[in-house]
């Protein structure tokens, strides 16, 4: 949607392949939002997420996302923005407490 919920660091960003493997540290206020096979914008690029640990998420950059973005000029430790899938958020938001 274009919005910046958080900034992220890139820890890993290396060749596999024909692709590229990016694992980005996030800040701890904003993990729940992360679900393997979600959703994540990562400096405006609407990416799925895998990998997701207490701390970080990675993604996966496929050839067409290489030409059509300019995620391939990151370098480790560099700083990019987050925008957390929306469905969490909203899921976040309607949560009702059980009652016991």
């Amino acid at each position: 949607t274009g919005h910046v919920d958080a900034c992220g660091q890139i820890e890993v960003f290396e060749e596999r392949g024909k692709n590229l493997y990016l694992q980005i540290k996030v800040p701890s206020t904003h993990q729940q939002y992360l679900v393997d096979k979600g959703c994540i914008a990562v400096d405006g690029c609407s990416l799925t997420v895998c990998d997701v640990s207490e701390s970080s998420f990675a993604v996966w950059l496929i050839p067409h996302t290489i030409a059509k973005t300019s995620l391939v000029d990151r370098k480790v430790s560099n700083r990019v923005n987050l925008e957390f899938d929306l469905l969490a958020k909203y899921v976040e938001k309607l949560s009702v407490p059980i009652l016991s």
